[in-house]
């Protein structure tokens, strides 16, 4: 009788973390994944904020040349992996933060529509 009951435990007991195992592995990785996404977008929010009111404010009143500001851009680009592109209101791509800044003076307007798609 008394091992009847501690196989039964020992039973229910593994039964248990492997329950456990299955729900942290999948609802808790998509939990996760969806916080870590989240703050990740939350970032790059505050960061178009800073940029539009700090950096681009002070290159429209030419308090900022062109140069500080792609500068200013690639600083950005290097510490958060964030490529950034400012656009004037004709489309065409003014600062590129990449180090290549091989899309300057791309008019976005007259490129393909799935060129910004996620799935390229």
């Amino acid at each position: 009788m008394k091992k009847s009951i501690w196989s039964r435990l020992i039973i229910c007991f593994l039964l248990a973390g492997v329950i456990t195992f299955l729900l942290l592995n999948t609802y808790g990785m998509n939990l996760l994944e969806k916080r870590l996404r989240d703050n990740k977008l939350d970032l790059m929010y505050k960061e178009a904020d800073l940029i539009s009111s700090e950096y681009m404010e002070n290159f429209y009143h030419s308090n900022m040349t062109l140069e500080a500001l792609t500068d200013q851009l690639r600083s950005i680009d290097t510490f958060l992996g964030l490529r950034v592109w400012i656009v004037n209101s004709d489309g065409t791509i003014i600062a590129d933060s990449s180090y290549t800044g091989n899309a300057v003076n791309i008019n976005l307007n007259e490129l393909d529509p799935s060129f910004l798609s996620e799935e390229t």
